[in-house]
Order: C-alpha cells, then sequence, then structure tokens
C-alpha cells in the first residue's frame, strides 16, 4: 500500500512537470507546486491508496492503467473503491476532450485487471472511475464519454463515471463529488 490513513488524500503527477524523474505521488498534504485531486475525508474512514506505478507486477499486458486507487478499508455491506486518472491539460477545450477519451479507456482497463484478478468485485464494492483534470475550474465533463450501454451496464455492475478534482468520502459504502453537477 502507497497510503493508509483517515485523513484527505491528495493525488498528483508530476511526470510532465519533472521531466519523468518524479511521477505520481499520494500525500495526506495539499502540494503546493502543482494542481492535484483532492479525496477530502471529513468522515474520518479509514481507507488505503494504492499507486499503481509501484505496482510493476499487477500490470504486466500492454493495455494502460490509470494512476492510482483509493479504497475503503472495511464496511457492514458495500465498500467504495475509487480508481483515478489524472491529466493535465492546461484548461485547452481540445485537450479536455482528447485526454478524457484516453483516460476513460485507462480506468476501464485498469477496472478489468482489478475485477479479472480479483482483487475487485462489483458485488462487494461500488466503484467510482475519476477522471480528474486538477488544472481545470469545468467540472463535470463526463457526459459526452458515455454510451447507453456503458450506463447500463454500469449501473447494473455499480461503477460510476465521473470528472471532478474533488469527490468527498459520505461514509464507508459512497462517494459524492464535492460540488453539484451542473
Amino acid at each position: 500500500m502507497s497510503f493508509c490513513g483517515a485523513d484527505d488524500a491528495f493525488a498528483v503527477d508530476y511526470t510532465n512537470q519533472s521531466d519523468s524523474s518524479r511521477g505520481v505521488e499520494l500525500s495526506k498534504t495539499a502540494p503546493k507546486d502543482i494542481s492535484f485531486f483532492q479525496l477530502s475525508n471529513q468522515a474520518q474512514i479509514d481507507f488505503w491508496g494504492v499507486n499503481f506505478e509501484k505496482c510493476h507486477s499487477l500490470f504486466t499486458d500492454s493495455s494502460e492503467n490509470c494512476e492510482c486507487m483509493f479504497v475503503a478499508k472495511s464496511a457492514k455491506k458495500l465498500k467504495w473503491a475509487c480508481l483515478v486518472e489524472l491529466k493535465y491539460c492546461q484548461d485547452k477545450e481540445r485537450n479536455i476532450v482528447d485526454n478524457a477519451d484516453k483516460a476513460k479507456a485507462q480506468l476501464t482497463n485498469t477496472l478489468s485487471v482489478l475485477l479479472k484478478k480479483k482483487i475487485l468485485n462489483t458485488e462487494g464494492y461500488k466503484v467510482y472511475l475519476n477522471i480528474s483534470i486538477p488544472e481545470s475550474a469545468r467540472i463535470p465533463f463526463t457526459n459526452f464519454l458515455t454510451t447507453p450501454d456503458f450506463v447500463l451496464n454500469a449501473k447494473k455492475d455499480r461503477v460510476s463515471l465521473y470528472g471532478f478534482n474533488k469527490l468527498k468520502v459520505l461514509n464507508s459504502s459512497f462517494l459524492i463529488p464535492e460540488k453539484v453537477r451542473v
């Protein structure tokens, strides 16, 4: 595990900013030098954070995976799991649209691997696939990414596709967007 606790969590990707000398980092404090994704945890629910850059053996095929996952440690029935893909697009509309499709593919590929390897299952988890564009104030932007089939299968499998830079822990079973959808 890369992270464990009941505090807020922050995810960043320094890869482009540092010419690949640094990569994805998870922390309990907000970085001051880069925009970030935040998991707000005022509910003080214990959870794990996993940096997938540190899990090379998990993703052995050629498909691309997302940056990280946060998962509730325990729950009476259903636990939440949140997969996060960060895209730094300099808030340019075309960059956001182009990167969002790739981000969705990375998230769904990661979920497929985790389900196949029985790390997650959709019976015990409510799964959130979240695309974060830390440099953008626009929220959310997932509507053009979904097809009717994706929506039907996602509902059946307890999977939600989000596009937020901040999600809030409601309890050990659910996450909610920090802001209301527009």
